[in-house]
This record gives structure tokens, sequence and C-alpha cells, in this order.
């Protein structure tokens, strides 16, 4: 049972775009879904699945363990990774930016009270107002905050055998569902949050 509780990936699965129900999902979307369930890795069908977040507003911009890897003469390491996120809104602050890794793609979601720091470090802007929504690159900046981030996004991309592109998405913008999307451990629809999917999971054990 505990071990059950610690995959949140099983409460993903019914959300996913190939097994999810309601109106929200277009039957193009459904199939093509399915047909990446045959072809896709499993590594990667997994991510597309319970997809990873991580925040990038937290980062402590220092030495990473890359650095100290490398000058011991070693292969170059995780980029002093940040930990990862319950895919849940109550996470998701409006002063915040995160990454989300897909699989297939990579999400930069900015919020609203995003700290004009951040802004100009990393995205090459003065503040929120002049980030460009659905933008599919970051600035190549002579900062450690903006290197930091690169190296985080590098060091993803060199795990897989494919491009996966990255997407700013504005937490004001039309598409932020596209990100929102992929927040299993909410309540979507029909479908249980993690935690009201836990507590039956519970209720049907102690039945047995």
């Amino acid at each position: 049972m505990q071990a059950l509780i610690r995959r949140p990936s099983l409460v993903s699965l019914p959300k996913w775009m190939a097994f999810r129900v309601g109106a929200s999902t277009k039957l193009d979307e459904r199939v093509f879904a399915m047909c990446q369930c045959k072809s896709m890795p499993l590594a990667y069908l997994m991510l597309m699945v319970h997809p990873n977040m991580y925040a990038l507003h937290t980062l402590n911009v220092g030495s990473t363990r890359s650095e100290e890897n490398s000058s011991d003469g070693e292969d170059e390491a995780a980029p002093g990774m940040p930990p990862l996120l319950p895919l849940s809104a109550e996470v998701v602050d409006r002063r915040g930016a995160y990454l989300l890794d897909t699989g297939e793609r990579m999400y930069l979601w900015v919020g609203t009270n995003i700290s004009e720091n951040f802004c100009s470090q990393v995205l090459g802007v003065p503040s929120f107002a002049s980030v460009t929504d659905q933008s599919n690159e970051l600035p190549e900046l002579e900062n450690p905050y903006s290197l930091r981030v690169r190296r985080i996004v590098s060091y993803l991309l060199e795990q897989r055998s494919f491009h996966a592109p990255l997407v700013i998405v504005r937490e004001d913008s039309r598409h932020r569902s596209v990100f929102l999307q992929y927040l299993h451990s909410d309540r979507v629809d029909s479908s249980d949050s993690y935690y009201e999917f836990v507590q039956k999971l519970y209720k049907q054990v102690c039945k047995a």
C-alpha cells in the first residue's frame, strides 16, 4: 500500500490525453497519444504521463556539482538539479518560474509577479510585461543565473535522443492550459485529485 501511495504516476495515467475522459480532449489528440504509447521509449513515455517540474526562481546561483566534477577531471554530471515538485497548482506561485519537462516538450511557466531580477538575468527583458508568450528559446546572457538555467535545460535535453523544444508560457496567456493540464495531482473534470485517489485506494484495501 505504501509503495502505491509513493507513486503519483498512478493517478496521472487516467488523466493523460490517451485515456482522459470528457469533451476537453479532441479525438485526433487522443488517437495521436495512443500511437505514442506504441512507439515512444518507456522512459520518455513515463515523462509524458507524469512530467517532472522544477522551480527556477529559487535556484541557488553558486558552484554546481558539474563545475566541481569537471575540476576533478570527471565527466560532467547533473548541474545541481533543483528538487522535483508535485504536479499541483498549490506549489505554483505567481512570483515563480517553473520548468515542466513532459518528455516531448519543455514548458517554462512565468508567473505574473515574477521578479524583475529573473526577467532581466534569465529572460533578457526588464519585467513580466515584456515576456514574449510562446517564445521558443532562452537568450544566452553573460551572468551566473542565465548560465545555471541554460545548463539545467541542456542537461535534460542531453538525456534524450531527440530535441524537445522549450516553450515559454505566461501565466496570463490564453495558452496557459497547455501547462495546467499536466498538474495531475489536482482534480480535473471528473478525475480525482491525488489525495482523493489515495483515500479511495486506502478504503478499497481496508475492505479487502
